[in-house]
């Protein structure tokens, strides 16, 4: 089968390492698609994209929409919004450690630079911003460093110990105190994260299968009933690392019974 022409497709995320930017997909020519056969093609870089377009690409012929820095980039505005709900809520305890989870960040990426170095350009100012902030996010190689890892783990033990103030989760995590107010979501640290990871990975799913957009909200739903289910119902034990602290076993706790009732 003849490959088409290079110029049939459009595809790119971000251009350009130094001052990246997005770049909206544009639509390939119909020429992809009465060559495509039993080919798949995989769209490389589709991150930050419309949902449109995303599924523009798979009525393109594209089976596989490669996504990456998308989500880290927004792992890391969730955990750095809860960083700041962590400094308006507990600076100045003196009962808690802050986990300061930006500079524990920055601190390591300056001591091993090969992984942003040769990637973003200008004074120490710029680089410093597009250390936290490019789309490019070439931050994402460091959050298994060890010393990050402990900043995170802190970080989220600070703030599980007792409710978060709705008014500080609403300010830096709208989109995320919106869905603690239905029930759809825990105001756990984890819980807010992942809603808002799947803010990015719902766009794709709703591009390679339309029709699910029907069954959304059921489909939620029904993951809420088995994780109020596991949670009440299934014997499991959990036994909690506490730094500084004996290890303790988690008790069942009473709010998880009280999600239980509404599913009778």
């Amino acid at each position: 089968m003849d490959r088409p022409d290079d110029h049939a497709v459009a595809v790119a995320a971000v251009e350009g390492e130094q001052a990246p930017r997005i770049v909206g997909v544009g639509p390939a020519a119909g020429a992809l698609r009465a060559a495509a056969g039993n080919w798949v093609y995989e769209a490389h870089s589709t991150d930050y994209q419309r949902a449109g377009a995303l599924r523009a690409l798979v009525e393109d012929g594209f089976a596989i929409l490669k996504v990456g820095p998308a989500l880290t980039f927004v792992f890391r505005e969730a955990v750095l919004a809860l960083e700041a709900i962590e400094r308006e809520w507990l600076a100045g305890r003196k009962d808690c450690v802050l986990s300061d989870v930006r500079a524990t960040i920055e601190a390591a990426m300056l001591e091993r630079p090969e992984h942003w170095r040769d990637h973003y350009q200008g004074g120490e100012g710029d680089r410093g911003l597009a250390r936290l902030f490019s789309y490019s996010d070439r931050i994402r190689y460091y959050w298994p460093r060890p010393e990050v890892q402990l900043a995170l783990g802190r970080l989220f033990a600070n703030l599980s110990g007792q409710p978060m103030p709705p008014g500080l989760v609403s300010q830096y995590l709208p989109s995320q105190h919106a869905a603690v107010r239905t029930g759809e979501i825990s105001c756990s640290p984890e819980a807010l994260i992942r809603h808002k990871i799947q803010e990015v990975t719902r766009s794709y799913s709703l591009a390679c299968d339309p029709q699910a957009s029907s069954h959304r909200a059921a489909a939620f739903e029904a993951a809420e009933f088995l994780m109020d289910y596991l949670k009440t119902r299934a014997p499991f034990w959990k036994l909690e690392e506490r730094e500084g602290r004996a290890s303790a076993w988690v008790e069942a706790r009473a709010e998880d019974d009280e999600r239980f009732e509404r599913w009778r």
